[in-house]
């Protein structure tokens, strides 16, 4: 008869490279999609076909919030730090041109005409710095400057 201890084998070590490597190959693959797709676009699309759902949401909320606070404590101006902090996040929210156009007037509506009119300061020497933008770019913070200053 036989020991039944010598009948035990001893453990293998596990292997575990095979799942490894797929698995940082799966990663790779699903990191490298998405860097593929935030390609900047050559050319900038038509502002009446590109949506900005973040923005009208975040806009929509805090031109309610506004009102809403504006009827419950219509004596108490909002603090500064919370007007700053709303253009803030407009800013990060807004990182192309048609973008930064479209919150002109929610700064203005927030915060005041003062707070328009940097903002079309700050496109203005954008629109100046690139020829390649379309005409109606610049129409746009022209016609919005003029219902800001008048």
């Amino acid at each position: 008869m036989t020991d039944p201890d010598l009948l035990i084998e001893a453990p293998r070590p596990p292997r575990a490279w095979p799942w490894w490597t797929l698995l940082f190959l799966l990663c790779s693959l699903i990191f490298g999609i998405n860097f593929l797709e935030k390609a900047v676009p050559a050319s900038l699309p038509d502002p009446a076909k590109i949506d900005s759902p973040i923005l009208k949401l975040y806009g929509r909320y805090m031109m309610g919030a506004n009102n809403l606070m504006k009827w419950a404590a219509p004596s108490q101006p909002p603090a500064l730090t919370q007007q700053q902090d709303v253009l803030d996040t407009f800013d990060n929210a807004a990182p192309t041109i048609i973008e930064k156009l479209r919150v002109v007037p929610l700064a203005a509506e927030l915060v005041g005409r003062d707070a328009a009119l940097t903002r079309l300061d700050t496109i203005d020497t954008e629109l100046a710095g690139d020829a390649s933008l379309d005409e109606a770019f610049r129409r746009d913070a022209a016609a919005l400057r003029a219902i800001y200053t008048d």
